[in-house]
Order: C-alpha cells, then sequence, then structure tokens
C-alpha cells in the first residue's frame, strides 16, 4: 500500500515535471467531462460505500436503495453527507491547505471523545461498523510498522 502511493506520487510528479498534461487539450471536451464523471460517480460510490458498508454497485433495482434507510447505514452515510458538507464549505471559504487535515483530525478526536463518552469501547464500535478492526498482519496495529 506504501509502494503504491509512493508510485503513484513519482508517477504524477513526473508527468508535471515534463509538462504531460498538455496533450490533454488533444482530448475532446465529452471525452474528458465523461472521464471525470465517471471517475466521480465511482469515487462517490466507493466513499459511501465504505461510509456505510453497503455497495450500490451490486444493486439491480431502485428498491435496492431502501436498505439506506435502515437502522444500520442511516446514521453512517447521514454522517458521511454532513461531514463533507462541512468539509466543502470550509474549503470554500478558507484557502489554508491544512483544512482538510485539520478536519480529518479534530473529526478522529471527536469520534472517539464521543464514543467514550457513550461508554461504546473501540471493539464495540468495531463490531457495530463505525471502525475498521485493525489488520492482522501489521503488527499490533502500528500504523508506522513500514518505517
Amino acid at each position: 500500500c506504501v509502494l503504491t502511493t509512493w508510485g503513484a506520487g513519482m508517477i504524477l510528479w513526473v508527468v508535471g515535471m515534463l509538462q504531460l498534461t498538455t496533450f490533454a487539450r488533444f482530448l475532446s471536451a465529452p471525452v474528458k467531462m465523461g472521464m471525470q464523471s465517471a471517475l466521480g460517480y465511482y469515487l462517490f460510490a466507493m466513499g459511501f460505500s465504505i461510509s456505510t458498508g453497503q455497495s450500490w454497485l451490486k444493486f439491480t433495482q431502485p428498491s435496492d436503495f431502501l436498505v439506506y434507510l435502515e437502522a444500520g447505514p442511516l446514521p453512517k452515510w447521514l454522517l458521511t453527507i454532513a461531514c463533507a458538507s462541512v468539509i466543502y464549505f470550509a474549503i470554500n471559504k478558507w484557502t489554508w491547505p491544512y483544512t482538510i487535515p485539520a478536519f480529518v483530525a479534530v473529526g478522529t478526536l471527536v469520534f472517539h471523545v464521543g464514543i467514550l463518552a457513550q461508554g461504546t469501547s473501540v471493539e464495540e464500535a468495531q463490531g457495530s461498523g463505525w471502525l475498521y478492526p485493525a489488520p492482522a498482519e501489521s503488527g499490533g496495529g502500528n500504523p508506522l510498522a513500514f518505517l
């Protein structure tokens, strides 16, 4: 995962340094907009799937979307929409480059304080789908184990 992230970063850096983005002007507007809209849809669908645990890419009929109104996924996607809205308005209001990292740090802190104030343990939050379990191969859940 770390190597993939670094590799993608290096590719983007090389593309920028060699100014290869100028070739995008040769693509027609419908092609560029189609690629952007497909990517936007996919990112939105995957973000929704990650936050709720329900993937709508497997839905076959409109009534399948009613699963999002059930007690399990409903508060999760409402919280996702609320956080995304706050980030959107904060980015439009402030041009500070650390707006999103600050939001993530404060949001994580507020979330953990909130579950502890409710008397919910981290294991219970993981069991109910509010937190991801620590990966088994990470060596005890140390996020800096790759260093």
